[in-house]
């Protein structure tokens, strides 16, 4: 009798345990990740290293980034973050742009009134079996 958790299922067990997200407030002004918009915010997160099965994580890929106007409403962003970068180094913080935000969020409109944006990244394998979503963070623009 196998009892071993299927992969999806103990990915997505460890990332709503372990993944939790950090926002960091940045101000306007600076170079943007995306078409030169100004940095509006940093996720910052600890990547996971094991599946719940106490096996090591050895095929994380990349994560994905949700925007929306509300936890229950976030929408997948054209936005593929991978887990390493050019240095082979673990990806470990994201800037968010104004741009990102605007294309994302119903409400947001750079600057016009006050709006809360929340945020949530999920991470992904070599397969491409995305995780469930880490913990939802938010900012008030």
């Amino acid at each position: 009798m196998n009892t071993r958790i299927p992969y999806r299922n103990a990915l997505s067990f460890l990332l709503l345990a372990l993944f939790s997200l950090v926002l960091t407030g940045c101000g306007a002004g600076g170079a943007g990740s995306e078409g030169g918009s100004d940095v509006v915010a940093t996720l910052s997160w600890q990547p996971p290293t094991e599946n719940t099965d106490d096996t090591p994580l050895e095929d994380l890929a990349g994560y994905r980034l949700y925007i929306g106007d509300s936890p229950e409403n976030l929408k997948k962003a054209d936005i593929d973050i991978p887990a390493r970068d050019e240095n082979n180094q673990p990806v470990t913080e994201f800037h968010i742009t104004s741009g990102d935000v605007f294309q994302y969020s119903d409400q947001y409109q750079g600057g016009s009134g006050t709006v809360t944006v929340y945020f949530a990244l999920t991470a992904y394998n070599s397969l491409r079996i995305e995780s469930s979503l880490s913990e939802v963070v938010s900012k008030t623009f």
